[in-house]
């Protein structure tokens, strides 16, 4: 069927593809005979055969290498898919745990709240502060000193 569809693309008529295929090259033969000073009246099958096989192969050999393209096409095309696939894939495994992580901030965020909720009522209480250092002199007990610091010269 597609060497018809050649046939008659080629030909330009349309006329039955084979008969015309065979007409010409017999034609062609008969041609090359008379350009080589031989008379022909007819053309063997055989020869009609041999031109058919010659152009039946090229025509296999350009199908073969559209074909070989396509599959080309096709895997590149499946590549691409797959790339796209995994990419989205990797997305959505991202954000559940990125919706994971945010649950679980909120959950300890809720969690400080409320200890924070619980603990102001302590601070409210009057502060017992615990000084290290205690104060040298104390008014109540009489120990608290005025004056001037004296410093003693090194010479």
């Amino acid at each position: 069927m597609k060497k018809a569809a050649k046939a008659k693309y080629t030909s330009g008529q349309g006329t039955h593809p084979k008969i015309y295929r065979h007409t010409h090259v017999e034609k062609e033969k008969r041609e090359l005979a008379r350009q080589y000073g031989m008379v022909r009246s007819e053309v063997s099958g055989g020869e009609i055969a041999e031109e058919l096989e010659k152009e039946r192969r090229s025509f296999q050999l350009s199908m073969c290498e559209y074909l070989i393209r396509v599959n080309e096409i096709k895997t590149k095309r499946g590549v691409d898919l797959l790339q796209n696939l995994i990419k989205h894939y990797h997305t959505l495994q991202v954000s559940c745990l990125c919706v994971q992580v945010k649950q679980r901030q909120d959950e300890e965020k809720r969690q400080l709240c409320t200890l924070r909720d619980q603990l102001r009522p302590v601070d409210s209480l009057p502060k017992q502060v615990y000084n290290m250092h205690q104060l040298l002199g104390d008014k109540q007990y009489g120990t608290e000193r005025t004056g001037f610091l004296y410093k003693k010269s090194d010479g």
